[in-house]
């Protein structure tokens, strides 16, 4: 069974839970969340887009981990429980339905780079 942290899904991003649990650091916080999509969200869904088209479920189940973890430090909840679900899904050997949370994992991702944008600005 896979860890998840208990993210609000009321907006793509809950700041408040990832400030308290870095010890309230606001300022730690908006770096790490600045680096998030540059560094781990952009890559961590070309890979996994890769993975996808070639049916390499391990490869997307490790890229869903990855992400599933940098998106639950900034808390980015819709991000990291599509992952979690992913993941879920690839230790029960459910590939078929597995795949079927790739496209929420894209939306979810869409919704925060959106939220994400307005809130560092």
């Amino acid at each position: 069974m896979c860890r998840v942290l208990d993210l609000s899904l009321k907006f793509p991003l809950d700041p408040q839970k990832s400030i308290e649990s870095l010890g309230g650091s606001e300022s730690i916080y908006y770096n790490m969340l600045s680096k998030f999509e540059p560094m781990s969200l952009i890559s961590g869904l070309e890979d996994m887009a890769k993975a996808v088209n070639d049916k390499d479920w391990a490869q997307v189940k490790g890229k869903a981990h990855s992400l599933k973890g940098a998106s639950g430090y900034i808390g980015a909840g819709g991000v990291h429980y599509a992952c979690y679900h992913i993941q879920e899904l690839f230790l029960r050997e459910d590939y078929d339905e597995m795949i079927q949370y790739y496209p929420s994992l894209v939306e979810e991702s869409i919704k925060f780079r959106i939220y994400s944008r307005k809130l560092i600005a």
